[in-house]
């Protein structure tokens, strides 16, 4: 490992003690008993190369800047390509302007784990995928962020550090929530549903709700769904927060506000003023229970909208029928 001051530390890989530190710049070093022999490079006061042998087998081989050539499950790695590969890279990088070296673990082409050691050999975060938690420090050691959720860890492959995107959103997978606490106040939080916001956000402190990606009053966003009005959010001018409201209630609240248009057999297709779809209430064969789904808002008969939950549009002149549906 790089340590400061020209430093670099060895371990012997056997945990017994005799593991040392000495000054080197430049040259070899060979640790070796009669079970195991460690073999290390050192340029510029950083090890380059590092190979373990153990009972004359060759348990791994560390080579940074290189990929392995002659197979095998060895850690090798090579800046902006390396697809596919087990291996490590080692990048001089800057965190928030302060320089350092970028080490990132790979496995069958997925960045595994990432850490940054600034110059002066403090270690300014230790990720691992799918870790929910992380810290990160400035030089002194001091928390620089507190971060809650997952990393977004795809398309890592040039050795760059996880934090050197330009919103800070983006360093999240964005599927799970995520939180982000400096100096012990929460400056972001929030999720994605798809592409669209969801929940509860704070940004820069400030705190606003969304369903669907359309912000909402709290009042409105906190009001539970078997509370909420059918007419009275047909009623409202603007379009986005009411099919956002809609979006909260089933089917079946919708089809009660609205008027039935076609009958058949035990199917009815409704039309409601203000919403931007038709429903058709279906029946289950098996369980008696009924079922409403969205169709589209020029369907004319009920038939018609069943055959397009099925994927089928005009064109086909054939439509589906079941010898037996269950």
């Amino acid at each position: 490992m790089f340590m400061p001051n020209g430093y670099v530390a060895v371990s012997n890989g056997k945990s017994n003690g005799r593991s040392f530190c000495d000054q080197l710049m430049e040259g070899k070093i060979v640790i070796q008993s009669p079970q195991f022999k460690r073999i290390v490079y050192v340029k510029d006061g950083q090890i380059i190369d590092n190979k373990l042998i153990v009972n004359g087998r060759r348990k791994y081989h560390i080579v940074y800047g290189e990929f392995e050539k002659d197979g095998g499950n060895i850690v090798r790695f090579r800046k902006g390509s390396g697809k596919g590969k087990h291996g490590k890279s080692r990048t001089y990088e800057e965190l928030f302007g302060r320089k350092g070296v970028c080490h990132g673990w790979y496995h069958n082409g997925r960045l595994n784990r990432q850490k940054f050691v600034y110059l002066n050999g403090r270690v300014a975060y230790d990720y691992r995928y799918h870790a929910k938690e992380c810290v990160v420090k400035d030089p002194k050691g001091r928390v620089l962020f507190s971060l809650k959720g997952m990393l977004d860890c795809r398309r890592m492959w040039d050795g760059n550090v996880i934090f050197n995107k330009e919103k800070m959103v983006d360093w999240f997978l964005t599927i799970r929530p995520f939180e982000v606490w400096k100096h012990g106040k929460l400056i972001l939080a929030g999720q994605y549903d798809g592409r669209h916001r969801t929940g509860r956000w704070v940004e820069n402190g400030k705190v606003s709700y969304y369903e669907k990606g359309v912000p909402l009053s709290k009042k409105l966003y906190e009001t539970p769904p078997e509370k909420l009005n059918v007419k009275d959010i047909l009623a409202l001018n603007n379009a986005q927060s009411r099919m956002a409201l809609l979006s909260k209630l089933p089917p079946g609240r919708i089809a009660e506000a609205g008027r039935v248009v076609h009958k058949q057999g035990d199917m009815r297709l409704y039309d409601i003023d203000g919403y931007e779809a038709r429903i058709l209430r279906v029946k289950c064969p098996s369980t008696g229970s009924f079922y409403y789904l969205n169709v589209p808002h020029d369907s004319a008969h009920c038939e018609q909208a069943r055959q397009w939950t099925f994927h089928v549009g005009d064109d086909f002149r054939k439509p589906i029928r079941f010898v037996k549906e269950t």
